[in-house]
């Protein structure tokens, strides 16, 4: 429960502590004193959006600062300190926010600084805080099934989180399946081409390094008749006119062997020109044997240079190498093959699918079944509870429909249809005319949901629109009733809610020094009766207005004691 709230320079409140209780916290006052401002503070603090213009005028920042008193046995409670990091050693818990004129915001948990999101998503399982808008949500059938989904959190929030897992699984499945098609069918768009560059590639038969020895090949026969003449020179000088020069080379040889017996400085120099004589003998047998090889075709060089234009002519389509043209050669077999298993891929891809689909029906189907369960148990206590907040006639049913549609959170869609008058058949909420009967069916249902997801405080921001008169008093008697188990922070113009209060706030605003402030007081005994006159009759305080209060203040303690 919140234990106190301080509030620093938020819109006209420059500075104000006020001090909760447990039970029914009333907070009444003149339209404009301020009532809502402090509801807007405490959504500030809880981490709701906001903007710099909360910021009082001529002030650097806001702050707003929250005690909670929280029970540290609450497991789900801890759970959610433990995720966030925030360090719990007793029941006191501080949360603060402030918001700097340059938009800079400072969040903390204890001592523990914390992200806005953070901070909000901590706050919501302390504080459910409803204010008039929030009838909206009634008039959206969206939000039905997050109120049965809270009615029924224990039961079903497993399933949810495992039906929620399926159809990411089911989704992420669909897309590998959908992705496989569309690239089989790029794919098969580009087959024709893939085949083409194969076969055209394959066609030629080309060797590693072909065009180099081309190269080669054609520069050697373009210049066929210079080496002839070159050879068949050399060929003639060696052999000579008289006699071959590896003859005489063997004669010279011959005598430095002679004088190398005498002198054997002489010895390398015999043994070079033995070398030499032989090494013109083996260029005599070569010169011998290349020479009646240059004889050729004379198309040869034609046929040549056809071939490496073929080839070069490739290399321009696919590649500076050969090695990369065989090598595109490759990627392109590699791409048919993969073609020709696209088929068995998507037979297995589209077998995951429909495995993955399965088993999120499966679990959508107990989701839905749960939901249902729990929608009939709802259902006859919201039923009892409108007709207790004095709409005797009341019938509710919670409607279920399939659209086919898979979500995370299961197929089923949810609508709650009511009657309000008797013979009036079921009509969806958003067709209730009577702002009272919405309100009366809001507060029937924060009051289940909040008894079933055990959340301390409650605040009503003014939800008692268009009721009066009995029913007023009947929404009171519920009010107090819901305050037994849970802290109570109301804002109300209903002079029956605030004679059943445990505790009443009067909020009132003054001008002074040019600037407006805004004062929150418990009031006594004696003040309620006046505050609760003030409410009955307005501006002109009456005699009969202060009996009619301390009535409706002894009306109020007799119904508590026959309660209690």
């Amino acid at each position: 429960m919140i234990v106190s709230l301080s509030i620093k320079n938020y819109a006209i409140i420059d500075s104000l502590n006020i001090d909760f209780n447990k039970g029914l916290n009333v907070l009444t006052g003149e339209t404009g004193a301020g009532k809502s401002i402090i509801i807007g503070a405490l959504s500030f603090a809880l981490g709701y959006r906001s903007s710099t213009d909360i910021i009082r005028s001529g002030e650097e920042k806001v702050s707003v600062k929250i005690l909670f008193d929280i029970n540290i046995e609450d497991s789900k409670l801890m759970d959610v300190f433990n995720k966030n990091d925030i360090d719990i050693t007793d029941s006191s818990l501080l949360i603060s926010r402030e918001l700097t004129i340059g938009g800079r915001n400072v969040c903390r948990v204890n001592d523990t600084l914390v992200s806005v999101s953070a901070l909000k998503s901590i706050t919501s399982h302390l504080i459910d805080i409803h204010g008039q808008h929030e009838h909206q949500k009634l008039f959206d059938p969206e939000s039905h099934i997050q109120f049965l989904d809270a009615y029924a959190s224990d039961e079903i929030n497993i399933i949810k989180t495992q039906t929620a897992k399926s159809f990411y699984e089911m989704k992420q499945a669909e897309h590998n399946y959908n992705d496989l098609v569309i690239k089989r069918e790029a794919e098969l768009a580009k087959k024709n081409s893939y085949k083409e560059k194969f076969d055209e590639i394959m066609k030629l038969d080309l060797r590693p390094h072909e065009d180099e020895e081309l190269e080669e090949r054609i520069s050697f026969l373009s210049n066929i008749e210079k080496i002839y003449e070159s050879a068949d020179k050399a060929y003639k000088i060696i052999l000579g006119e008289n006699e071959d020069i590896g003859y005489k080379l063997k004669k010279i040889a011959d005598e430095l062997c002679f004088l190398s017996e005498f002198n054997k400085d002489f010895i390398p120099a015999a043994k070079a020109i033995e070398d030499a004589a032989i090494s013109v003998d083996d260029a005599a047998l070569q010169l011998r044997d290349f020479i009646p090889t240059l004889e050729y075709d004379p198309y040869e060089i034609d046929e040549l240079q056809l071939r490496l234009k073929k080839i070069s002519d490739i290399k321009l389509k696919y590649g500076y190498t050969i090695e990369q043209v065989l090598e595109a050669a490759n990627e392109s077999r590699e791409k048919l093959a993969l073609l020709e298993n696209y088929d068995d891929a998507l037979i297995e891809a589209q077998k995951l699918y429909n495995a993955k689909k399965d088993t999120y029906i499966s679990y959508a189907d107990k989701l839905s079944a749960a939901r249902k369960k729990n929608a009939k148990d709802l259902s006859e206590k919201l039923v009892k509870c409108i007709r207790d907040l004095a709409i005797k006639n009341a019938k509710l049913e919670i409607v279920f429909t399939n659209d086919n549609t898979y979500r995370e959170d299961g197929y089923d869609k949810v609508q709650i249809m009511i009657s309000t008058n008797a013979g009036e058949e079921l009509k969806p909420l958003y067709k209730i005319a009577s702002g009272g009967e919405i309100s009366r069916v809001m507060l029937a249902i924060k009051s289940i949901l909040a008894d079933a997801d055990k959340t301390d405080t409650l605040i009503f921001d003014e939800i008692d629109t268009g009721i009066s008169g009995q029913t007023a008093q009947t929404v009171a008697e519920k009010m107090y009733n819901l305050s037994q188990t849970h802290q109570i922070i109301c804002i109300t113009h209903l002079t029956q809610l605030a004679a059943m209060a445990d505790y009443h706030y009067l909020i009132t605003k003054k001008t002074e020094a040019g600037k407006t402030y805004t004062y929150f007081n418990e009031l006594t005994s004696a003040d309620r009766v006046r505050a609760l006159a003030q409410m009955l009759s307005g501006s002109a305080l009456t005699q009969n207005a202060l009996n009619h209060a301390d009535e409706m203040l002894n009306t109020a303690k007799t119904y508590k004691a026959n309660l209690a």
